[in-house]
């Protein structure tokens, strides 16, 4: 079962910025005290605020991820969130060189405002899911699968039934949206989908397969 998204898909834009030659993002650059392979890490925070704060003043950064590549330079990467609300798939790399900040890149973010506060409930939005998704035996009505995910995750309370959570999401003109991400999976017939639907007036986005 699947739905197709709108037809006119604007495809989103890629940024990269350099820092050296950008006036307010080098200011943002402070002394440097604690390294983390030579790159101070509130001189990356600085930067990464400071460039994420012109597009607008509620977006902030979590889940910091440092990677290093073949030449020893670090590379800062960060979920963005917009309210505290995570923006879906959306991540910024701060990049560096002989211990210095040189760029940032990621995918072109929204200025305009947005409410983060759902028309629906997550309960409302499992059902919606289900009506577009419909299936004689969802993985979490099979009581092996029930039992099995249990074992494996050795949590008692795991489960296969949705658990919707709120992100900001662009939709197929990469107009931000409040929405609900879920996986929604069935044995009869056998699929698995991840789901995306509008917290504010109940529109599926998107259906992907993930089996």
């Amino acid at each position: 079962v699947e739905m197709s998204i709108a037809q006119n898909v604007t495809v989103d834009t890629f940024v990269c910025i350099d820092i050296t030659q950008d006036s307010i993002l080098k200011s943002s650059l402070s002394q440097k005290s604690a390294r983390v392979s030579g790159i101070v890490t509130n001189q990356v925070n600085n930067v990464l605020n400071s460039f994420l704060q012109r597009q607008n003043t509620n977006f902030t950064v979590d889940n910091e991820t440092i990677l290093y590549d073949s030449k020893g330079n670090s590379h800062f990467r960060y979920d963005v969130k917009y309210k505290g609300i995570p923006v879906h798939n959306y991540q910024y790399t701060i990049h560096s060189a002989d211990d210095t900040l040189n760029t940032i890149t990621g995918l072109n973010l929204f200025s305009d405002d947005i409410s983060v506060i759902p028309s629906i409930t997550a309960s409302e939005a499992i059902e919606f899911a289900k009506t577009n998704l419909p299936a004689q035996k969802y993985f979490w009505e099979d009581a092996e699968l029930e039992e099995m995910i249990k074992h494996i995750t050795g949590d008692v309370s795991a489960s296969y039934y949705p658990s919707p959570e709120l992100v900001v999401f662009k939709d197929a003109q990469q107009l931000p949206v409040l929405s609900y991400r879920m996986e929604l999976s069935a044995s009869i017939p056998l699929f698995s989908y991840e789901v995306f639907i509008s917290a504010m007036d109940v529109l599926l986005f998107r259906q992907a397969k993930l089996i």
